[in-house]
């Protein structure tokens, strides 16, 4: 269902897929013959941050993204493949519980790499992805103006009471992640049924509700690190989003983004 929501503009195939993936490939075997030149050893750091995030930063507790775990060269393949086959991206952290989340709801690589490939082609995750400044900014801004009509101590408190709290510091993540890396599993899951669907209007309300369910640790919050800290909290020290939420916490989630978007 998702693959089907999030359509094929890009026109992509198992083709593109097995070609990126041999490009990066390639790539890795020209560093380890030392054959590679300057460009070639700075996309390398792609793929050992690749591992490194697959196996320490996404969602570590299940045990399936792990290096000995059977996902973990498929998310390897499909982040390793989307950055080449953007290269003007590459890799880019937070990509990586997006496209975990992908595999664990699409039947096979291929397939993961298209929808991620469709879906970072949207007009809000591109501009996450490509650093469009100013589209962002929109988006920030977005979020804030429907913050002050749901909380306005809140909205206050993050723009105006904490000077040196940039949207940035607790809207980027949640964007440049699609909200995986923000929420369990099964809540980012049930979110995106319906973001596949709605589009990224959705994540404007989204971004809103996730601030208010955590209103009143933020309102008391007095720096960027202990707003930061309140942000991440889903996230153990080891910086894995928790795998598993409390029963009923995806609907209730889904209720209150519906409820964010209302006048």
């Amino acid at each position: 269902v998702w693959a089907r929501a999030i359509g094929n503009e890009l026109g992509l195939t198992e083709a593109t897929f097995r070609t990126a993936l041999a490009r990066a490939r390639d790539l890795e075997e020209r560093v380890r013959t030392d054959r590679a030149d300057a460009e070639d050893a700075r996309r390398a750091k792609w793929f050992e941050q690749i591992r490194k995030d697959a196996s320490d930063k996404t969602w570590k507790n299940l045990k399936i993204f792990e290096i000995t775990g059977p996902l973990h060269s498929s998310l390897v393949d499909v982040l390793s493949a989307y950055a080449m086959y953007r290269s003007d991206i590459g890799y880019v952290p937070g990509c990586n519980t997006i496209a975990a989340l992908l595999l664990l709801n699409l039947p096979n690589a291929e397939t993961v790499f298209i929808a991620l490939a469709n879906v970072l082609n949207r007009p809000l995750p591109l501009s996450f992805y490509t650093a469009d400044e100013t589209a962002q900014a929109s988006a920030y801004n977005l979020v804030l103006q429907t913050l002050g009509h749901k909380s306005q101590p809140l909205h206050d408190h993050l723009t105006k009471t904490m000077r040196d709290v940039t949207p940035e510091l607790y809207l980027g993540g949640m964007f440049l992640s699609l909200f995986t890396g923000h929420l369990a599993i099964d809540e980012a899951a049930r979110l995106w049924d319906v973001y596949v669907f709605e589009g990224d209007a959705l994540l404007v309300r989204a971004a809103v509700a996730l601030l208010l369910s955590r209103e009143m640790a933020l309102l008391g919050s007095k720096t960027s690190d202990e707003v930061l800290a309140v942000i991440t909290r889903a996230n153990p020290s080891n910086g894995a989003a928790r795998a598993v939420g409390e029963v009923g916490a995806e609907d209730r989630f889904i209720a209150a983004v519906r409820e964010a978007g209302k006048a």
